[in-house]
């Protein structure tokens, strides 16, 4: 894939929520926005530059977890050049939904 292509998803089994660049280009000025993000503090600033195959993992709050959660979305926006001009900007939306791997 010749663009960048950045996603949110949750690693089973040890609840991380992980934002990786599964595409064949670069990513730049990768902002990450949800409602988990404003009521926890994480990704408060963008990260410059994600390469192929780069990924970072973020644990999330057990006691979270432990409460009678919705899922969530959360909004990736990021560019495939280093200039960050609206023509090669991406938004993506992922659903995050915890409930999956919280114990019966």
């Amino acid at each position: 894939m010749e663009r960048p292509y950045v996603i949110v998803d949750m690693e089973p089994k040890r609840f991380l929520l992980r934002v990786r660049n599964v595409g064949g280009w670069p990513a730049y000025n990768i902002k990450v926005d949800s409602e988990y993000r404003t009521r926890h503090g994480i990704f408060k600033y963008p990260v410059p530059v994600m390469a192929p195959g780069d990924e970072i993992k973020v644990e999330i709050i057990h006691k979270w977890l432990n409460e009678s959660v919705e899922p969530f979305e959360v909004q990736v926006t990021y560019y495939s050049g280093s200039t960050g001009s609206d023509i090669d900007s991406y938004i993506e939306t992922f659903t995050v939904d915890s409930r999956v791997y919280k114990k019966p």
